[in-house]
């Protein structure tokens, strides 16, 4: 095992003498997420336009799409990433929400966050009733 000691000392000078190591210097931390702010603001247009298959399914259904946006809101790139059935319901739902992420754009959402937004990974669900 290889390891190297968190601080080192000279054993000829007294504890009180020796000059404690510099502290790192302290980075800024982020605090909270910011997908709180923005996330329902794409949620809410993404919503405004997205027509679900009718019939409904028997199990539930959770669709994964890699988004990237540009700074304008408009889609770069969007597809899916996964999706947990493979039904034909599943199918026409996941069709439904690349329709619906189409149909929605420009995306209207703050610019201070476009580090984040431009690029994420946004969950589309379906639960049974």
């Amino acid at each position: 095992m290889f390891g190297l000691p968190g601080r080192f000392t000279r054993p000829d000078i007294a504890p009180s003498q020796q000059t404690p190591p510099a502290a790192p210097p302290q980075v800024p931390k982020r605090t909270g997420n910011a997908a709180a702010h923005w996330g329902p603001l794409f949620k809410a247009q993404v919503e405004r336009c997205w027509k679900k298959p009718g019939g409904g399914g028997k199990e539930p259904i959770e669709a994964i799409f890699v988004i990237k946006l540009k700074r304008d809101g408009m889609i770069d790139e969007a597809r899916p990433i996964s999706i947990t059935s493979t039904t034909p319901y599943s199918k026409a739902y996941q069709m439904s929400c690349m329709r619906a992420l189409e149909n929605c754009q420009p995306y209207r959402l703050p610019d201070a966050y476009y580090d984040e937004w431009r690029f994420f990974e946004p969950v589309f669900t379906e639960r049974i009733r």
